[in-house]
């Protein structure tokens, strides 16, 4: 739960739109609701290859970030990073990252 604690204080603190943050009760309240089920069914690391706790997860898919230079340097900070990052992308920010030549940087 401390990667939940995380993603909340850098939604509230970092957030650059104000419609995450009113809806953020709504993420915390379903993560509560279903996490024991998502431990118990979800086969993802051994999908992906990935080791608990060993990886970073990275959205950004609000449209302040997606629609224009803001994705480049999200994308080469993400790069600069030694760490594993999962990327799950919405259609639309998959767009861009090709639009802006970004799709085989990560």
């Amino acid at each position: 739960m401390p990667e939940e604690i995380t993603r909340i204080l850098v939604n509230l603190l970092f957030c650059s739109v104000e419609t995450p943050i009113r809806n953020l009760n709504v993420v915390i309240n379903a993560l509560q609701n279903n996490i024991k089920l998502a431990d118990e069914k979800s086969h993802i690391l051994e999908d992906l290859n990935l080791l608990p706790k060993v990886f970073l997860v990275a959205t950004v898919d609000y449209i302040s970030n997606t629609g224009n230079i803001n994705l480049f340097s999200i994308v080469n900070a993400f790069c600069s990073e030694k760490a594993n990052i999962l990327f799950p992308l919405h259609p639309i920010t998959e767009n861009y990252r090709r639009h802006y030549g970004l799709w085989d940087k990560l």
